[in-house]
């Protein structure tokens, strides 16, 4: 304990309770949170691109499955950054 004690800043008595300011703690997300969506991103671009090697409507299948895929890791990789989350 008395590493950790040394390392705490002791501001709570600096805190201004009657101007309306509290603590805020963050805590990082680990790194391992992104390989999954980084992964779904890959697989949504290499799909994206696989699908310019075909026609009709294999093409249009193959556009749409890449886009949704790799939009919605995108969305989930903003949202795994995203304060509070």
């Amino acid at each position: 304990m008395g590493l950790i004690n040394w390392l705490d800043p002791h501001v709570d008595r600096y805190i201004l309770t009657t101007a309306d300011e509290h603590k805020v703690v963050e805590v990082h997300k680990h790194w391992a949170v992104m390989v999954w969506p980084a992964v779904r991103v890959a697989a949504g671009v290499v799909i994206f691109v696989s699908a310019f090697a075909f026609q009709g409507s294999i093409y249009w299948i193959l556009v749409f499955l890449g886009l949704v895929l790799g939009m919605q890791a995108l969305w989930r990789f903003s949202r795994s950054t995203a304060i509070g989350s």
